[in-house]
């Protein structure tokens, strides 16, 4: 079993692992890797527990928890006979309070992401437009609308074909003035109409006849950071044809089981009885109400040599990197920021939780997958942290 596990570490973190006390964290591992591993240990023949990587995360002790599997994996999903649907699934926690929060703020841009990607290279618009057919045809969040109204409650549907065309000025010729993203994601032709699809738009600005500025903008429901990211290097790679999406279609199998999977959470008397417990045991906060302010941001960066110690002290503990940064947020929160009465201890703050299923294909599956949990540490524990 070691010697199976440590083939399959060598293959995921690309670093040839031989020895008992390998750490999987202090080799690169984090979350999503963690379930890239899940999948491979199944192919093999054997199950661990996804809680077990974080409890013995060296390479013996993994090994030792290793079972034979025989279980097969089957997705539930709510198939419907509506012409052009392939099924329908209750929404998100995560995803209901974006739209909650988006509609009582409109004309804001709340949960709009938009993104900017300047590229030195000719644009092919024919070429580009097969390049979205593809992207339509295999995602299944580029077919995805909302209906909080439904009958069985607020649910996402899934459609089985789509469209998406790329809006595209020719601006060569005029001055190259960038626009901030903040005011273009107000404008109307970045809003989203929750029950049509698709809930994602396109733009091309050409620049020159070698650079164009491709503006890609979605309703954050329909897609957290990791999903995006492959969504986009598998677009450009297919457009920059370097490796064509072939994939089959997606048809939001793996949405619809993390579904599953928080119903039935959400249904469990002692889940409800250990956040009900931690919530009330929390301080309320006497927060006087304000006028509405614009937000003021702050962005700095550590420099990569500070990036780099921090990153090496995270492998030194044997620890995900983002642990460590919680760590240090912890810190933060108790010694720095607050020094009224109302913000002692204990010290809370919130969590974004992956919620993607422990099944083959979860890591490259395509969605939403966060749910944002409180998470308190105690005065007695921040001893630990430092």
């Amino acid at each position: 079993k070691q010697a199976t596990l440590a083939g399959i570490w060598t293959e995921i973190l690309g670093h040839t692992v031989q020895k008992a006390d390998s750490n999987f964290f202090s080799l690169g591992g984090d979350s999503i890797i963690a379930l890239r591993m899940l999948s491979r240990v199944r192919e093999s023949g054997y199950s661990i527990d996804i809680t077990q990587i974080y409890k013995t995360p060296t390479l013996a002790e993994l090994a030792n928890h290793m079972q034979a599997s025989t279980k097969s994996q089957e997705i539930v999903f709510n198939d419907v006979s509506a012409e052009g649907l392939t099924g329908h699934f209750a929404m998100m926690a995560t995803q209901v309070g974006m739209i909650y929060h988006g509609d009582s703020q409109p004309g804001t841009g709340v949960f709009h992401d938009l993104f900017r990607f300047d590229i030195k290279k000719p644009f092919d618009a024919e070429r580009f437009q097969e390049t979205l057919d593809r992207a339509v045809n295999w995602a299944a969040p580029l077919r995805t609308k909302f209906d909080p109204g439904h009958v069985e409650g607020m649910q996402q549907i899934i459609h089985k074909t789509g469209q998406l065309a790329a809006r595209v000025s020719d601006l060569r010729g005029h001055a190259e003035v960038p626009e901030n993203l903040e005011a273009i994601a107000v404008r109307p032709e970045w809003q989203y109409d929750l029950n049509q699809v698709p809930l994602f738009r396109v733009q091309v600005d050409v620049i020159s006849d070698d650079k164009f500025s491709l503006l890609v903008g979605f309703h954050h429901a329909i897609l957290d950071g990791w999903s995006f990211a492959n969504l986009m290097a598998a677009i450009l790679a297919d457009y920059f044809e370097i490796q064509k999406i072939t994939a089959a279609p997606d048809m939001g199998q793996m949405q619809a089981e993390a579904s599953r999977q928080q119903q039935q959470a959400r249904g469990n008397p002692d889940m409800a009885a250990y956040w009900k417990a931690i919530v009330e045991s929390l301080p309320v906060l006497p927060i006087a109400p304000a006028p509405r302010r614009d937000m003021i941001t702050s962005r700095s960066s550590l420099g990569e040599a500070r990036a780099s110690s921090v990153r090496k002290m995270a492998q030194d503990l044997g620890l995900p990197l983002r642990t460590l940064l919680l760590g240090a947020h912890f810190q933060t929160l108790a010694g720095n920021m607050f020094s009224s009465e109302a913000f002692k201890s204990p010290t809370v703050t919130g969590y974004v939780a992956n919620t993607r299923p422990d099944m083959s294909g979860a890591d490259e599956a395509l969605g939403m997958f966060l749910n944002p949990l409180p998470i308190v540490c105690p005065d007695d524990d921040l001893s630990n942290v430092r």
